[in-house]
């Protein structure tokens, strides 16, 4: 049984261009050189792997040489390696005269033949007489890989050209004129330049390697850690193997996931990482300081140079060695960097921390002893300080330099504020006294602002722990701090997913507050109500611990809009959209951690309608934290609500058992498994399982949020024609939600109203609450409704339907089809000249007339500057202009018929 080949990913048309090098059918070379070049991993041996193998196939005789694994520094023509590779081919066809030639070649493979001009030559002949003997038929390719291992190897391919056989040579490229692989460039009858694989190929390379279907974080975090050498086949594996080798890669939900943890590194083994080992100890320091550094000039090469006591002119020399092998950039200011962060953490990694602090600590000694021309400016001089990380003997002149440049950026960079002052509560001796009592709650808020979440539990750790000089624990029960304190270490906990230490609870307190709060919220607690839970955080608001009084939403302008935001996030577990809207001034959103990963769930579920990037958001939250918070519970209800929508039954099987059995847990999800077969055959069987649910949810917990759901069932009995379930639905809706304070509640109110009492007036107001909530799925079924009451129903159900095709909803599609069927509308049918506008839309209409950008737009109206495109794109669609200049135009001409709704 033939074994099967394995394609090669990416390379088409260079196997094209190379296959075209042999005529199939007569077996004669249509060239006698074809040079493939690239950089280390590139996929150069996987190129010749697969020619060797078409060739084969084709019944030709394929010779390859290894040159990187047998060259010798002095076989200069590679002979050895030459040799290897006919005695593997002797091994297969058995001729008694290759023999014979095989060992006239290997007699004159010696050290000795190279110092002697005649045994060169002789040499020589004797690998023409081999390469002769070799073949069969006039049919033979040569394949030389890593030919550049070579000194010399023109002599080695001569021979073999001059037979007119084709050689295919693969060599790395370093872009040097005159060096090898330039040469040979230039002797190639084809040249083929291998570049980066395409983002589709390096898609399908991780797939096929991985063994699994990659989630869609999986190639942007590989992208941000990799830079350049994404498309670097050879990389790529390579760091993929390392994360299986420290238990990064799973898979959840049948995507395979990438673990959060320490940076994506580059092995150890990786070509870069040796090429830096390679140089002197001058080099290696240079690219620890580059890698450690916040930023690090040429004009700091000087000090650098005098603080390890090495001659400026080696530093210069290795500076460009690291570009010119694509460790190092500089930018025109004269900024070096590392260009493959990987690159940075596998250097990082593999030196001793002790070692780089040290290396920052001689700069810091260095530029402050001072000497003419070797200046360095003072936020340099504090990040050194901070990678020095308490090195440095304590003084007051430290402190005060990292305080002073703190305050100079608190405003614009509080992350990098608040690194300088968490350096300076270390080197302040007398944090007490001489003006430093408000160190540490600026070193606090800035944390908070900046969303520096995990240093931020560091710091209460250390504070709290003795670890600062500069601060007795003693002391922290009586002061101000206390609640500074505690405002951190819950906002630590609720963005980390990590419980407040029990030694911090002790100091601090944690049966009220803050702490308590963090605590519920990460037992799976939801908060008993927004005004508690605000309350508890309202510090946020204050600028220190005895600043001015706490601002409240009351007296904000929009409140109310403000509060039913509020309310609406709270229910789905965003605390991230609760703070911001809460505390605009005080808080910074995460960038990482549970509650940012939930929130851009959220988001994507409703504003973005990115399905995709919301089921991918609540696969990494599965690999964070124990699993059990209310956000883990919020994502994986989403997830559920998203395969239920889709028709993914298979999928959503999966989240559901995720979920607790008991509890209000257990009641979604008993609902998702008795809805999933809504729009189905048995949908009267699944109302009624589902409405069973329902009632069981609301003895037992209240049903807190389930207006969405309880939208969506009588959006379904409605579809289905069962006019007993949509009165009993409706009924429940109008009376539960009819004072509700959330939009979305009384949005459901509004609805049910309008179809018990066919009122469209009701209905429109209810589909225009449900619009500002900005979720696009409750809009298809508040439009689905308005359907049902409206005289024109059209308009209404092409809305709905279009809204289901852009998410993908299977159920809500063909209940929609079948609606239309129903009034006789059909698909094809040119579009109704009336247009409908939402609030949204028209107040993007009239910002782009009024000449604003996308991300203008996003910051007037609060939202996202994805979303904005988003809106644009369905813009487009429903005007038919092809550009913002168009629909600003016709808007202003008032050629759009819009109508609010």
């Amino acid at each position: 049984m033939a074994r099967s080949r394995r394609t090669i990913i990416g390379r088409q048309k260079a196997l094209a261009a190379a296959r075209a090098a042999v005529n199939s059918d007569t077996g004669a070379s249509a060239s006698t050189l074809l040079v493939v070049r690239g950089p280390a991993g590139i996929g150069k041996t996987a190129l010749l792997t697969t020619l060797r193998e078409t060739w084969t196939e084709l019944g030709m005789d394929v010779i390859t040489v290894r040159c990187r694994d047998a060259v010798e520094p002095w076989d200069l023509f590679g002979a050895r390696s030459a040799i290897n590779a006919v005695r593997e081919h002797f091994g297969r066809i058995g001729d008694l005269r290759l023999a014979d030639a095989i060992k006239r070649a290997s007699q004159l493979c010696g050290p000795e033949t190279y110092r002697s001009e005649q045994r060169k030559a002789a040499l020589l002949i004797a690998l023409a007489g081999m390469f002769a003997q070799a073949r069969r038929e006039n049919r033979m390719v040569l394949l030389v890989d890593d030919v550049d291992a070579v000194p010399s190897p023109a002599m080695l391919l001569a021979p073999v050209c001059r037979a007119g056989h084709l050689v295919v040579a693969a060599c790395r490229d370093d872009g040097e004129a005159g060096s090898t692989p330039w040469v040979l460039g230039q002797l190639a009858d084809n040249l083929i330049d291998l570049g980066p694989l395409p983002d589709e190929s390096v898609h399908a390379l991780i797939t096929r390697h991985v063994g699994a279907a990659i989630d869609e974080s999986v190639l942007p975090a590989l992208r941000a850690a990799l830079g350049p050498l994404l498309g670097n086949p050879g990389s790529l594996l390579s760091v993929l193997d390392h994360l299986r080798r420290d238990d990064r890669l799973a898979v959840v939900q049948d995507r395979l996931c990438i673990r959060d943890g320490a940076p994506i590194a580059l092995p150890a083994e990786h070509e870069l990482i040796e090429r830096v080992h390679r140089l002197c100890d001058g080099g290696r320091d240079l690219v620890t300081m580059v890698a450690s550094s916040q930023a690090f000039t040429v004009d700091d090469l000087p000090v650098f140079a005098m603080a390890t006591g090495r001659s400026l002119t080696v530093y210069g020399e290795a500076v460009d060695e690291l570009i010119k092998a694509g460790v190092l950039g500089c930018d025109r200011s004269g900024r070096l960097e590392c260009l493959c962060p990987a690159l940075t953490a596998a250097v990082l990694a593999g030196t001793e921390q002790d070692s780089v602090r040290h290396l920052h600590r001689r700069f810091v000694e260095t530029a402050v002893r001072g000497r003419p021309g070797l200046a360095v400016e003072a936020a340099k001089l504090a990040d050194h300080v901070v990678v020095a990380d308490r090195t440095l003997p304590s003084t007051r002149a430290i402190a005060d330099l990292l305080v002073a440049c703190a305050d100079r950026v608190t405003a614009n960079d509080p992350v990098r504020a608040a690194a300088w002052h968490r350096a300076a509560l270390w080197y302040r001796v007398a944090l007490w006294h001489d003006g430093g009592r408000d160190l540490l709650p600026r070193l606090l808020r800035a944390l908070i602002r900046g969303g520096s979440y995990e240093l931020l539990e560091k710091v209460v750790r250390e504070v709290v722990g003795g670890q600062l000089p500069s601060v007795r624990p003693s002391e922290l029960l009586e002061s101000p701090y206390r609640r500074e304190l505690a405002l951190a270490a819950a906002l630590a906990a609720l963005h980390t997913g990590r419980a407040v230490p029990e030694s911090v609870r002790a100091v601090l307190g944690g049966d009220t507050g803050p702490i308590a709060r963090a605590g519920q919220w990460l037992r799976g607690v939801d908060p008993a109500g927004i005004d508690d839970f605000l309350a508890d955080f309202a510090a946020l608001s204050s600028p220190c611990p005895a600043g001015a009084a706490d601002s409240t939403v009351a007296d904000r302008p929009n409140r109310i809009a403000l509060r039913d935001e509020m309310v609406e996030a709270a229910a789905i577990g965003d605390l991230v959209t609760v703070f911001e809207l809460a505390f605009p001034g005080g808080y910074g959103k995460p960038a990482t951690g549970p509650l940012a990963l939930h929130h851009r769930l959220v988001r994507a579920f409703a504003d973005d309608a990115e399905w995709g990037k919301s089921l991918s958001c609540a696969r990494q939250l599965e690999l964070a934290g124990d699993g059990q918070t209310a956000v883990h519970r919020g994502a994986r209800l989403v997830a559920a609500e998203i395969c239920s929508a889709s028709g993914h039954f298979k999928q959503l099987s999966k989240w559901l058992a995720e979920m607790p059995a008991d509890g209000a847990a257990g009641l979604q999800r008993d609902w998702f498994g008795a809805t999933s077969l809504f729009g189905s055959e048995d949908a009267s069987k699944a109302l009624g399982a589902g409405w069973a649910t329902y009632q069981r949810a609301r003895r037992e917990d209240g049903a807190f949020g389930w207006e969405r759901r309880l939208l969506r069932f009588l959006c379904v009995a409605a579809a289905e024609e069962q006019p007993d379930w949509v009165r009993v639905a409706a009924t429940e809706i109008e009376s539960r939600y009819g004072r509700a304070t959330s939009r979305l509640g009384r949005a459901a109110a509004l609805l049910a109203r309008g179809v018990l009492h066919r009122d469209l007036e009701s209905v429109e107001l209810g589909v225009k609450l449900v619009r500002e909530c900005g979720f696009r799925h409750d809009q298809a079924l508040a439009c689905g409704l308005a359907a049902a009451v409206a005289d024109d129903p059209e308009p209404w159900l092409r809305e709905a339907y279009d809204i289901a095709k852009e998410l993908g909803t299977f159920w809500l599609r063909g209940s929609i089809r079948k609606l239309m069927d129903r009034r006789g509308i059909s698909l094809s049918e040119t579009r109704s000249s009336r247009m409908t506008f939402s609030d949204t839309e028209l107040r993007i209409i009239e910002l782009i007339s009024a000449g604003r950008t996308n991300r203008q737009i996003a910051q007037r109206m609060r939202v996202s500057v994805k979303t904005v495109e988003n809106n644009l794109t369905r813009l487009f669609a429903k005007t038919g202009c092809r550009s913002r200049l168009d629909l600003a135009a016709a808007s202003l001409k008032g050629n759009l018929a819009a109508v609010g709704s």
